[in-house]
């Protein structure tokens, strides 16, 4: 794991919604500590969450980014104070009582192409983003028939990532990487419900 637990136990009670997720994570770093015997009564998904951290200015922190709806009711979240050095943490959280039964996401920047040349021509100028502690996927039992109750993923970026990967060299090596954040979560219970949220936040 290239993020050490320390970096986790600073900063899991700004992010967490719960305590039993800054537990999770500030403790052990295990994302099945709280099970239950899977329900398969409920009516509904799992609760999804995306939570953000700001490494270099904390006050900017965000917890539970309003996600994106059909009827375009909700904007995109614009960041403040940005940094010509950002380095970011998403923090992205699965939660339900009766367990989960898998848990995915997947997270990108796209960032207008902003060095003329760079890798990011030939890939649309958008980077795909791997969390550092990955999503488990199709949840197995425990052997006593337990499932988590809570999953999640942690993506991280940072503004000399994004110039790394546009190749910004020579004059362009101080750019400041603007552009746009899509994460997407989706979640299923042991009732087979499923949940999805897509959330969309901005570099200006």
């Amino acid at each position: 794991m290239s993020m050490s637990l320390s970096f986790v136990h600073r900063y899991a009670v700004a992010i967490a919604t719960a305590a039993c997720t800054a537990i999770l994570i500030v403790g052990t770093g295990c994302s099945s500590c709280f099970v239950t015997k899977p329900q398969t009564n409920e009516n509904k998904g799992p609760e999804l969450e995306l939570n953000f951290v700001d490494t270099l200015n904390y006050s900017n922190n965000l917890k539970d980014i309003p996600a994106q709806r059909f009827n375009g009711s909700v904007p995109p979240t614009t960041l403040k104070n940005v940094q010509n050095n950002y380095n970011y943490q998403f923090f992205i959280v699965a939660t339900d009582p009766g367990g989960i039964a898998s848990f995915d996401y997947s997270a990108s920047f796209g960032s207008g192409c902003p060095c003329q040349g760079g890798a990011g021509s030939g890939a649309g100028c958008t980077n795909s983003i791997a969390s550092v502690v990955p999503p488990a996927g199709t949840v197995t039992p425990n052997p006593d028939g337990t499932v988590p109750i809570l999953q999640f993923a942690i993506v991280g970026d940072s503004a000399a990532q994004e110039r790394a990967f546009n190749e910004c060299f020579g004059s362009f090596s101080n750019t400041l990487v603007t552009g746009t954040y899509t994460i997407s979560a989706t979640a299923k219970n042991p009732s087979g419900k499923k949940s999805g949220a897509t959330w969309i936040i901005i570099i200006p």
